[in-house]
């Protein structure tokens, strides 16, 4: 944009959720604003290149995202010339304009009608169709004119508003995200007035505890009632309303004097609520394309890891996508798909099958007959479920990157029974069973509030969100459920146990040897510090000292041998060295839906180096005196920085949660958990990259507040610590001496 256009445009706002188009619609088209937009129902004195000149000011905005040459919008050459006379000069405030996302459009104004000055410049947005943008301005003018600036030839304006005031748009702007439909409008309001009840139950406990309980009823059957026609939009504002609530129950906790129960029952209101957030609120959605109905499996997911799971000798790490084009040639032939995309999963680039027949053949040649059979069945259950197109469009994808542990134990329950619904279903039902187990085990170890927080933040994160929130895979959270069980284990004193399940864990996604690592910080950190002071290590007294952490090792180390030898029994060695390279040239590849420094804050390797030697740092710095099972769940807090994750393993940064308490300034770790729940709500847009980056920075901001609080708490208890010894050091009624510990 010109310094000529930039310098008449004050502020310049985006409009980005797809509810946006309907709040501009209310603020500003209803009611006194009405009267404050200028061209209102106003024809043009001058419509030259312009087809459906009338949609211009008709106070129609079209849904976000609508496609540009839609029944409300008006097509303009690149030529186009619109003028508008206002019949006297008029202040102008703003503009409204929505339009085709791709190309800028240009207003001009005019004070005689003769010459022209330019006022505002659109720009373009990433997000595709048709998309809104404000401004403030700061102008007078009587004729207006819309012209067409750079593009790339096909432009459309669905609405053009002049105001005479700015309210309106800075009203539009504050209220951008919220919801105009009656769901979203009752569970606004409902979270407004249960945070009402809350303040409430400190002097009338049995009143607000009632009112809170009527609230719940009225928002779980309007719900209920709404429930199918409830839209991802609609989805998204369900999880940021429960964590708001979560959020409300959590501060109204700190004073002094409130009851326990009724905030315990809004923990478990939006905790459930949360659930079934993840679960889609119990709708299938998926498409089962065989059957014409929908399906709560995820075909899609299970397409991949179920054949390797059962062929893993066969197809290895590479060769799932190849041995599919293969058994599909087989019946169409390799001329009817050879043009068909594929990911070579030996590179992770994408090709066609035509270009890597050779390997479809060499994948082919690993299969005795009867075992190719066997295979071509299985696949036959998943093209007829995904359809062929959409079957064959999986291949672009990356292929399963679960580990050799997780195949050996995915086998068990897969090798024996053809692909049907009732074996995915039973793995389904084996994850859901661990997860249940999981949030169990966390409420006995670390308190139901603990663990209420923990499971409203696994529901209401949209971090998931990639056009489905993977309800319906199977063993897809198995890691995430031996993670929060191992470090239940430790905070029970189960420590060999909770040793084992970290490194089961870890074995399957790699992830949670974080955890591990970071309970070697304490025992490591006083080492150092005794060889430092003494020159010396007294071996006997160290493992006296740190016998828990020696026992989580123990137990570490005996699970990793016997799942390791297990794994390599049932796939051989090269199995752990063929899925090393593939998760390597994954982490090393940025991909949209990373939710990562790597791929969302830095990409130069240098400078992502020195991020993460000095998260960890800081990480190691908070974890040195910890008991293991808190280093265990700081080592969360290093995963999107040392680490390059999807988006949906950042599910696990709900066990984070258990490090807060109910009271003082231990609800920090959940209010800030809480808040980037609800905050994720307004990185929704239609653009997936720029959402995946916000919500990049809202995770990383959230779990920089917990980091922050341990290390603030640390040095806290270090001040307490160096007063009370001086209080002591100077006796009873004697004034503290300084000791030189501060």
């Amino acid at each position: 944009m010109s310094h000529a256009w930039r310098g008449a445009c004050l502020t310049e706002v985006r409009i980005d959720h797809p509810t946006a188009a309907a709040v501009v619609a209310c603020v500003c088209l209803a009611g006194p604003a009405a009267a404050e937009n200028l061209l209102a129902g106003r024809a043009p004195i001058r419509a030259a290149g312009v087809l459906h000149p009338e949609r211009l000011v008709d106070g129609v905005l079209a849904p976000g995202g609508a496609a540009w040459n839609g029944a409300d919008a008006a097509e303009l050459d690149p030529a186009a010339v619109v003028d508008w006379d206002l019949g006297a000069v008029q202040p102008i405030a703003g503009v409204c304009l929505q339009a085709d996302n791709n190309d800028q459009y240009l207003i001009s104004t005019s004070l005689d009608g003769v010459s022209w000055r330019p006022l505002w410049s659109s720009g373009t947005r990433d997000e595709p169709g048709l998309q809104t943008r404000l401004a403030l301005l700061s102008a007078r003018a009587r004729w207006v004119r819309l012209t067409a600036g750079e593009g790339d030839g096909r432009f459309s304006v669905a609405e053009l508003e002049l105001h005479s005031s700015a309210p309106g748009l800075l009203v539009a702007q504050l209220t951008r995200w919220t919801p105009s439909d009656r769901l979203g409008v009752t569970w606004g309001l409902g979270v407004l007035a249960a945070g009402a009840a809350l303040l409430a139950a400190r002097r009338w406990p049995r009143a607000a505890a009632a009112a809170l309980a009527a609230l719940g009823g009225t928002l779980a059957w309007q719900t209920l009632e709404a429930r199918a026609g409830v839209t991802p939009e609609q989805l998204a504002w369900l999880r940021a309303c429960l964590a708001a609530l979560a959020l409300l129950a959590v501060l109204a906790g700190l004073g002094r004097g409130s009851p326990r129960w009724p905030r315990l029952g809004v923990l478990g209101f939006c905790a459930v609520g949360a659930a079934l957030c993840f679960g889609n609120l119990a709708r299938p959605q998926f498409h089962d394309a065989g059957r014409g109905q929908p399906t709560f499996l995820h075909l899609y997911d299970m397409r991949t890891y179920y054949p390797m799971a059962k062929y893993l000798d066969e197809l290895g790490y590479d060769g799932v996508y190849a041995a599919s084009a293969a058994a599909v040639a087989e019946d169409r032939g390799l001329r009817a798909i050879g043009a068909g995309e594929l990911r070579d999963l030996r590179t992770q680039e994408l090709t066609t099958v035509l270009d890597v027949s050779s390997h479809l053949d060499e994948v082919r040649a690993r299969f005795t007959a009867e075992r190719w059979a066997a295979f071509t069945a299985d696949l036959r259950y998943f093209r007829d479920g995904m359809g062929e197109r959409g079957f064959l469009g999986s291949m672009s994808d990356h292929g399963g990157n679960a580990t050799p542990v997780w195949f050996t134990l995915a086998a068990l329950l897969f090798r024996w029974t053809p692909a049907s619904d009732a074996a995915l279903w039973l793995a389904v039902c084996l994850d859901v069973a661990l997860l249940l187990a999981a949030f169990l085990a966390l409420g006995r170890a670390f308190g139901a509030e603990a663990a209420l927080v923990s499971l409203t933040v696994f529901g209401a994160t949209d971090f998931y969100l990639f056009g489905s929130n993977w309800f319906g895979a199977g063993l897809r959270h198995d890691w995430l459920a031996l993670w929060c069980l191992g470090v239940a284990a430790l905070k029970l004193e189960r420590f060999r146990l909770g040793g084992a399940l970290l490194a089961w864990s870890a074995l399957i996604r790699a992830f949670p040897a974080l955890s591990l690592l970071l309970v070697l910080v304490p025992p490591a950190w006083a080492a150092a510090g005794e060889v430092l002071r003494t020159r010396r290590l007294d071996r006997r007294a160290f493992a006296v000292r740190h016998a828990n952490s020696l026992q989580v090792l123990r137990g570490a180390a005996v699970a990793s041998a016997a799942l390791l030898l297990v794994s390599s029994a049932a796939f051989g060695p090269g199995a752990w060295l063929a899925w090393f390279k593939k998760v390597s040239m994954l982490n090393a590849a940025n991909h949209v839906n990373n939710l990562a420094v790597k791929t969302h804050v830095t990409q130069t390797p240098l400078q992502w180096a020195l991020v993460a030697v000095a998260v960890t740092a800081l990480v190691v710095l908070a974890a040195r005196k910890r008991p293991p099972h808190e280093a265990a769940v700081l080592g969360v807090l290093l995963l999107p920085v040392v680490f390059n994750p999807a988006n949906y393993y950042l599910h696990v940064v709900c066990l984070v949660a258990v490090l807060g308490r109910p009271r003082g300034a231990g609800v920090v770790p959940w209010v800030a958990l809480l808040g980037m729940c609800a905050a994720s709500y307004f990185t929704i847009s239609g653009d997936l990259d720029r959402h995946f980056r916000l919500d990049t920075w809202v995770l990383l901001g959230g779990l920089g507040v917990v980091l922050a609080a341990a290390l603030l708490g640390d040095l806290a208890r270090r001040l307490r610590a160096a007063g009370d010894a001086a209080t002591t050091a100077g006796g009873p009624g004697q004034r503290p001496v300084a000791t030189g510990c501060v």
